[in-house]
């Protein structure tokens, strides 16, 4: 099981898939939580390359499948959203996809995603974002190829814009 840790950092946080931790945000979501009165869980997932895909997403469907059971009874609620920045944006919405696909995504009723990338195959508009100030494809294409060395990238744990989405 990873470490769940509430009102922690960021619910899923950003890095690359390669940095960062459950705490590195803390003050700001401590804050969140007091301010919205909810509480705030963020998960520590293992990092690439030295844990590559799955490892990572398998960390954040251990992490909600553990909030649909355990919420309740640990937090005084049932009701749950899902959310991450960057990186862990992405990793939220391919967790609600392995949820979706279980059986169990109807437990989440929102999803914050903030500036994710949901297609780590480039999308033209990302393909073309080269040398930029921020994250450019260039920065993308190396992080994929750390997070998911030699897979098909258009896989929808990899990413979710890529699933099957009509009809559900």
């Amino acid at each position: 099981m990873p470490t769940v840790k509430s009102a922690g950092g960021r619910p899923i946080h950003g890095g690359g898939w390669m940095l960062g931790t459950n705490d590195m945000q803390d003050e700001f979501l401590l804050g969140l939580s007091r301010a919205s009165r909810l509480a705030v869980v963020s998960v520590d997932y293992r990092l690439a390359p030295k844990h590559p895909y799955p490892a990572g997403l398998d960390d954040c469907v251990a992490a909600a499948d553990w909030l649909i059971d355990h919420a309740a009874a640990e937090f005084g609620t049932g009701r749950l959203t899902i959310g991450g920045e960057s990186a862990g944006a992405n990793l939220a919405a391919a967790t609600l996809l392995r949820l979706r696909d279980a059986g169990r995504a109807t437990a989440f009723a929102a999803a914050n995603l903030t500036y994710g990338c949901f297609d780590l195959s480039l999308t033209p508009s990302m393909e073309r974002a080269r040398g930029t100030v921020f994250i450019d494809g260039a920065a993308i294409t190396g992080m994929a190829a750390a997070y998911a060395p030699g897979a098909d990238l258009r896989e929808p744990g990899i990413s979710p814009l890529c699933a099957e989405l009509g009809g559900r």
